[in-house]
């Protein structure tokens, strides 16, 4: 399928900036774990990359039978986008990028499930099976961070993935509802980031946290995290292309596969930042091989 190509990038890209993500979080004083800078950068290069597109279209950007489909793509940023990522940052900080996505791949299982109820997508044999291996690789997580006696971070870490999992995977099934009318990728997936970032920036202004966080992203320049914002921000652009042309079932699992791609970049780019252990191997396949099955 079409989508294939766009869904695999955008796997490359979110996973890059998972790792990058948690390299500028060890240099960060502020308690948003990130969040900020990506989502500015995301919202300003998707937004300016709207602006071009509607400009140069031949055709209307906002013709009057895509108002719906645009608002779920709001919702879904809101949802998927700015909760999502509040809760897998935090994960990320707390167990690593490779422990955070693998806990992540629950989010395959929400849009799955969602797909089956209300977009007639099939739930077959191997995606039951996928499902299973799925909650077998956060076992063996669960197994490694209770045997390493780090019950602590293990509850809310697991519990901020866990959340993370289904905001995000609802976010992607109203990414695919709302492509489902007719939408330009490049518009949509800039009213998801955008939608995200101003309902970020009014919950820091209305709990006054807004002031402190910028004083601290602007105090110094933090090439991590805002470099985690650009291939977010591409990430999010190439899921809404993936999503134009294919299931949301297909491009789901396909991004699905983030562990085995971040174990590998956390292995060369966050030595000593990401400690990596056989059991990240073991419930890093796990967790690609129930994606794979879940296909």
């Amino acid at each position: 399928m079409t989508g294939v190509l766009p869904a695999l990038l955008c796997a490359v890209c979110y996973s890059l900036s998972y790792v990058l993500l948690h390299r500028g979080q060890a240099e960060l004083e502020s308690e948003d774990n990130g969040l900020l800078p990506v989502l500015v950068v995301g919202a300003l290069t998707l937004g300016f990359a709207a602006v071009i597109r509607a400009v140069h279209s031949p055709t209307p950007p906002f013709p009057a039978t895509s108002w719906a489909g645009y608002g779920l793509c709001a919702v879904g940023g809101i949802i998927g986008t700015m909760l999502g990522r509040m809760s897998l940052y935090g994960a990320i900080r707390l167990l690593g990028p490779t422990r955070g996505v693998v806990i992540g791949t629950l989010e395959t299982m929400v849009t799955l499930a969602l797909a089956t109820l209300f977009l007639q997508e099939t739930l077959n044999g191997d995606r039951l099976a996928g499902v299973i291996l799925i909650f077998a690789s956060i076992g063996v997580l669960l197994w490694e961070r209770i045997h390493q006696a780090q019950r602590s971070f293990l509850t809310l870490g697991m519990t901020l993935g866990m959340a993370a999992a289904l905001f995000k995977g609802t976010g992607h099934f109203l990414r695919k509802w709302g492509m489902n009318q007719g939408l330009d990728p490049v518009v949509a997936a800039a009213i998801d980031l955008v939608a995200a970032c101003l309902s970020y920036l009014a919950v820091l202004a209305a709990s006054g946290r807004l002031g402190a966080y910028v004083r601290v992203y602007t105090r110094s320049f933090n090439v991590y995290l805002w470099s985690a914002g650009c291939l977010s921000a591409a990430g999010v652009l190439l899921f809404f292309v993936a999503a134009a042309s294919s299931p949301i079932s297909t491009v789901a699992v396909i991004v699905g596969l983030e562990p085995v791609i971040v174990a590998v970049l956390s292995a060369v780019v966050l030595r000593g930042f990401d400690r990596l252990t056989a059991w990240t191997a073991v419930y890093a396949l796990l967790a690609t091989l129930g994606v794979m099955l879940a296909h």
